[in-house]
């Protein structure tokens, strides 16, 4: 077996940084980790197979490589590196080794983890103390990795912008349309949904009220524009009311859920059109930027969804899960 620290090394360091960095170049992934684009896009494979329990369908990590950019979604639990006490890394030892008989795949994944385990204990028997941090990050040949405090000056550089109100202009990561580009703005409110913050903003491109996920602003170019006024019509709260696939743009999707899933589908497309069949299945019908983004959002759902149209979608979904088998 080959030695599986490097890949797991390589795998925790890439999650927290493609947090940070959303729309990131396969290329320009494989130059910070030192991998090759092989290796990359077999570890971004391997991402989308992880998951925390009760595994639902968002509780696994999505990611995007369509087009060369990368991006991820619903990796929350891996906001920042790894971090393991002693008394943790021997309970996850001891976890995996009381495991039942596996099959063939699964017992090749458990036992990569427990050697990638007890390499992590012996490197980290010099740690005195049962709470000492042993931290995967200080593994030789590790590299830096963003952690949390880039998003909280983000956060905090976007108040300052909001209270001085001036137009300003950022480079922008759109995951529905795949795209990097630079938008001049004038920020009305910083909002909190689900743990996501959006910038709801005027952009002056499109002369319409956008909202901009603040982990897809990749710079903050200009803070010097002209000053503007927020109009009294804005109400925050209906911006927020409105964030989401609500744009009659794009590609109309129709898609079956099991009945399994259907509470979460509910809470999920309340906003969208549902069909409910008699034996307790749902039919949504929403829009989407791309064929790329429709296919990682439902690929979250497993063989819990069903694509009925259309069948670019229904081809890409094929092509992806293949892709992630072989």
């Amino acid at each position: 077996m080959s030695d599986p620290i490097p890949r797991l090394r390589r795998i925790l360091t890439m999650i927290p940084l493609l947090r940070s960095r959303p729309g990131i170049s396969v290329n320009e992934l494989g130059r910070e980790l030192g991998a090759s684009r092989k290796e990359i896009l077999a570890d971004l494979n391997r991402i989308f197979l992880c998951g925390v329990p009760p595994y639902l369908p968002h509780d696994y990590i999505l990611v995007s490589n369509e087009g060369d950019h990368v991006s991820i979604d619903f990796a929350d639990h891996f906001a920042r590196p790894a971090r393991l006490t002693l008394r943790e890394a021997l309970a996850l030892k001891l976890a995996i080794e009381t495991l039942p008989p596996l099959a063939d795949e699964q017992q090749d994944a458990a036992d990569a983890l427990l050697e990638a385990v007890r390499e992590l204990l012996q490197k980290g028997q010099g740690n005195s103390g049962e709470g000492s941090p042993y931290q995967l990050e200080k593994l030789d040949g590790h590299i830096e990795v963003p952690g949390s405090g880039a998003q909280i000056e983000k956060l905090r550089a976007l108040g300052e912008i909001l209270n001085k109100k001036h137009e300003v202009k950022i480079a922008y990561y759109s995951a529905s349309s795949n795209t990097l580009k630079e938008r001049w703005i004038r920020p009305y409110a910083l909002l909190d949904q689900g743990g996501n913050y959006y910038l709801v903003s005027y952009c002056l491109e499109s002369e319409d009220t956008r909202s901009f996920r603040v982990d897809r602003i990749q710079k903050i170019l200009d803070t010097d524009g002209p000053k503007y006024a927020i109009p009294n019509s804005f109400d925050p709260k209906v911006a927020g009311a409105r964030i989401g696939l609500g744009s009659s743009d794009g590609l109309r999707v129709r898609a079956r859920f099991s009945k399994e899933i259907a509470p979460w589908v509910r809470e999920d497309y309340k906003d969208h059109y549902i069909q409910a069949e008699k034996d307790g299945r749902l039919i949504v019908e929403f829009r989407a930027g791309s064929i790329p983004w429709a296919v990682q959002k439902l690929l979250g759902y497993g063989e819990l969804v069903e694509v009925l149209e259309p069948q670019s979608i229904k081809d890409e979904l094929i092509r992806r899960l293949r892709e992630i088998a072989a």
